[in-house]
């Protein structure tokens, strides 16, 4: 049923823009209160930073050797915004999310506004973007929304083509949403959208043969795009670029992958998908109690029958989540955010869910929406008792250093605008509180959604970045700008799957994986607690760890273990030595005549750890740039701490830095104990 002309112009036009003023204000203001606190973020801002560093947008090095091994539609807008803005920040990096959760929700309200009516368009719109996972995502710089915002939107556009336009001439804006999502992530965007329309178009009568082979037109041309970018990758990477594309797109469905990958058993998704709908998955389980009482089983029974036979858009909101949920059931590779495409169709039942409560079941609407009433208020007195001195001082001195770490966000004195945006939050959340004892179930919905997004204001302006701000390294990255501000850092980690992505973003993608055949004879490299030992074993009587430099006691968030600075010397190279004392400090890697990308795989043995873990890249056209080449408008953002002298090989140490602390290289393989440095940092002092 087509309710969308039956409205006013003036009705349709106020609803569009409360849709996309309550999306904006709930994202836009805050992509960048939070820092960089896991390795999923910095490894892909690190890549648009690389592309802007080396001119090269099609298949950059990153974190010192990584090839992408995703497509670069993200690391293109990433790079596109940042020329624009003036440099790669948390904000930039994460605002092509945030634009494509926009623009999902926006689509999905026009799309459902004009079949389901406006009421129903406008509180599913809302619950869209404020289930947990999809925020969550739109907050992220990752790859995961914006693939899910060419998925949805290619489903509405295919749907609006097969059902609507019989399938006459060709869906060229479908055909396009599809070629930008398979260069987001893969050839998945295709396969989900034109598989889920497939099936809806053949249920509702669609001769197979003529379904068919329109759908593989549109795949087909699909993948012309996609194709261009791929063969110009496969020419910069070769055999090992293709490998790994391989992998990532066809092994990973199959369980046939080089290593493991985030191997979840087959319940992961339905655990998932209830803890990714919260809050509603507290709607839906106040709903299910409420039909003890026969007379709600009743209303419902006949409920279910009339969305049964309603129109074709109903069958494909059923339809898309179903095909979405059965096809990520099969790899043994599972995640939360690969459930993503199901939300906006969810949403939408929540939506007509929480309506027809309203007209039938008003207590289940008002037990909800008073339940998140309260915790927002609670939430709101907790944050409040944290900036009481009279009870942190009372309660803090017995606490744990991890303890103190992780509220120490909370008890960090907020800005005024942040004060107001939580004042808000409170304020709406008594009123619409108080109001449920005197209005009805409809008045509680309108309150549900305002509360909603004044809540989640606080939670991505003050709540989140809060609670993680402990977790960032953005303190080491601070030291080693300060330590060495030019030049290659080096690093050492027995997983080969691993970096140090967030100090690496923020001091300009500087760190190197070491590498006996090319890194100076010289230098600074990083190396975990827990990886030190291996270190000197691969390389007793090569390679000697002859100073250290920094100590950070506090685990890092990417690599999960303390992490020590040590100057290195490779013991038995003098001529690399003579070599590198006529390169600039900031030099790049010596060259070498064979080019070899290795794609990243775990380490199988000790053997292969000994191997080179930076691949021969100086002469590859996609080496990195020294870093006097890198323009202003993308440096890393500078440390507040004063710069001090550089620690590289030809710069003297400050004098109160004590002697070098030699370390024997038959030094036996026992837990490190702390540093005799006077310089070092504990975790209070940083």
């Amino acid at each position: 049923m087509n309710r969308y002309n039956q409205t006013d112009k003036f009705a349709r036009l106020m609803a569009f823009a409360i849709i996309v003023i309550a999306v904006c204000v709930t994202f836009l203001p805050f992509l960048g209160c939070a820092p960089f606190f896991t390795k999923g973020e910095p490894r892909e801002a690190v890549v648009a930073l690389s592309m802007i560093k080396s001119g090269n947008w099609i298949l950059p090095l990153s974190n010192g050797d990584v090839i992408p091994y995703k497509p670069p539609f993200l690391a293109w807008c990433i790079a596109l915004i940042s020329l624009i803005t003036g440099g790669v920040t948390e904000y930039t990096s994460r605002l092509p999310s945030a634009i494509a959760l926009i623009v999902m929700v926006v689509a999905g309200y026009r799309f459902w506004s004009r079949r389901l009516g406006i009421r129903a368009a406008m509180i599913g719109a809302v619950v869209t973007f404020t289930c947990f996972e999809v925020y969550r995502a739109g907050f992220a710089c990752r790859v995961d929304m914006v693939l899910t915002m060419f998925i949805v939107t290619g489903m509405y556009s295919l749907y609006i083509w097969a059902m609507e336009r019989n399938m006459s001439r060709l869906p060229w804006a479908a055909i396009l949403l599809l070629s930008c999502g398979t260069l987001t992530k893969g050839p998945v965007a295709i396969i989900l959208p034109l598989l889920s329309v497939w099936i809806a178009v053949l249920l509702c009568g669609y001769r197979l043969w003529k379904c068919t082979w329109k759908m593989a037109v549109v795949a087909l041309l699909a993948l012309i795009i996609p194709a261009l970018w791929y063969v110009a990758a496969w020419e910069r990477g070769g055999q090992e670029f293709l490998d790994l594309a391989m992998e990532e797109n066809f092994g990973r469905m199959t369980g046939t992958m080089s290593y493991d990958s985030h191997v979840n058993p087959w319940w992961y998704n339905i655990i998932t998908l209830l803890g990714g709908l919260a809050p509603y998955t507290l709607l839906l389980v106040i709903f299910v109690v409420c039909l003890l009482m026969p007379q709600l089983r009743h209303s419902v029974k006949g409920g279910f029958y009339r969305w049964r036979t309603a129109d074709n858009a109903r069958f494909l909101m059923f339809i898309a989540p179903l095909v979405v949920f059965l096809f990520y059931c099969f790899p043994s590779s599972k995640r939360s955010v690969y459930l993503l495409p199901m939300y906006p169709f969810m949403a939408m039942q929540i939506g007509l869910l929480i309506l027809w409560c309203a007209r039938k079941a008003g207590g289940v609407v008002k037990s909800f929406t008073g339940t998140v009433c309260v915790i927002a208020i609670l939430t709101f007195v907790v944050f409040c008792l944290f900036h009481i001195p009279a009870i942190t001082t009372q309660f803090t001195p017995g606490m744990s250093i991890g303890t103190m770490q992780a509220i120490s966000g909370f008890m960090a004195p907020a800005a005024w605008w942040k004060w107001g945006i939580l004042i808000l939050s409170c304020i709406v959340a008594v009123i619409v509180f108080v109001q449920l004892f005197r209005a009805g179930a409809s008045t509680a919905t309108v309150g549900l959604c305002c509360m909603l997004v004044t809540l989640y204001m606080a939670f991505g302006g003050v709540y989140q970045p809060a609670a993680i701000s402990y977790k960032t390294d953005i303190p080491m990255a601070r030291d080693l700008e300060r330590i060495q501000p030019k030049g290659e850092i080096y690093s050492f980690i027995v997983s080969d799957m691993m970096r140090f992505f967030t100090a690496d973003f923020y001091i300009g993608d500087r760190i190197a994986p070491f590498s006996y055949e090319m890194s100076p004879a010289t230098g600074l490299i990083l190396i975990g607690d827990d990886d030190v030992w291996e270190f000197r074993r691969l390389w007793d009587g090569k390679v000697a760890l002859t100073e250290t430099v920094y100590r950070w006691a506090k685990k890092s968030c990417d690599v999960g273990q303390p992490v020590t600075l040590y100057r290195y010397v490779i013991d038995d190279a003098p001529r690399r030595v003579a070599r590198q004392e006529s390169l600039p400090v900031d030099a790049p890697a010596p060259s070498s005549p064979k080019v070899k990308v290795q794609p990243q795989k775990p380490v199988a043995s000790p053997a292969a750890v000994a191997k080179p873990v930076r691949a021969d890249t100086t002469n590859h056209p996609v080496a990195k740039a020294p870093k006097d080449s890198l323009p202003a408008a993308v440096t890393a953002p500078k440390p507040t701490t004063p710069e001090s002298t550089a620690a590289d090989p030809k710069t003297p140490q400050p004098e109160t830095q004590k002697e070098p602390v030699k370390v024997a290289a038959d030094t036996p393989a026992t837990p490190p104990t702390q540093p005799e440095n006077n310089n070092q940092k504990t975790d209070i002092q940083q």
